[in-house]
């Protein structure tokens, strides 16, 4: 394709530009990821904390949402102003854990499996983390039609949860909210599924 052609980057450019925000309006995703070692969880989610609060903290940014650790399963909902979510992806596909090691493999992996660019609202009301014990789910093969159903079913579930945190005020205890969270399984299924970008993906494309 012509570099001067539209495509799918300069598409997204013009609608965030049409926003008339700043940092192209509002956006929210969902980042299914799968660790190598279970005993890495720690340090694991340190580093997407850490590239997370580089922008929670940043002048001017508001990302909210929340990350969660469950057995070797990472899920990830951010919602914020569209270029501060794309610089968290990029910041996590940059970093050493997910490029290959001396024998091939990542420390850790993941898959983009939901990315609305405008987002009528922001639902969760901060940045939540939290380790939860391994929850069971039972996931048959997915195709595209039972990928799509799941994925809604999990961001209606963590919209919800955002929503009721929004009416529980401070110091909630995140585990009370675990019947709207999905169980490690489907997490993994997802992160292991062609049908989604993965962050390489999803950097390049968007």
């Amino acid at each position: 394709m012509h570099e001067e052609e539209p495509n799918l980057a300069s598409h997204l450019a013009d609608l965030r530009a049409n926003t008339l925000i700043p940092e192209g309006g509002l956006s929210s995703v969902i980042y299914c990821g799968r660790m190598k070692n279970e005993g890495e969880t720690n340090e694991i989610l340190a580093v997407h904390r850490d590239i997370v609060e580089r922008e929670v903290n940043s002048e001017g940014t508001n990302v909210t949402g929340l990350l969660m650790g469950q057995g070797t399963g990472v899920m990830h909902f951010i919602e914020g102003p569209s270029h501060a979510v794309l610089r968290i992806l990029k910041g996590l596909h940059e970093h050493s854990h997910f490029q290959p090691g001396t024998d091939g493999s990542c420390t850790q992996e993941g898959r983009v499996v939901y990315s609305v660019e405008d987002s009528p609202k922001r639902y969760f009301p901060e940045w939540f983390s939290c380790v939860l014990a391994e929850k069971k789910a039972q996931v048959d093969d997915l195709t595209n039609e039972t990928s799509m159903e799941v994925v809604h079913s999990m961001a209606t579930g963590l919209i919800d949860m955002g929503t009721r945190l929004n009416q529980a005020g401070h110091d909630v205890d995140i585990a009370t909210f675990a019947d709207l969270l999905p169980g490690k399984t489907l997490i993994l299924a997802l992160c292991s599924s062609s049908l989604f970008f993965s962050l390489a993906e999803y950097s390049k494309t968007y």
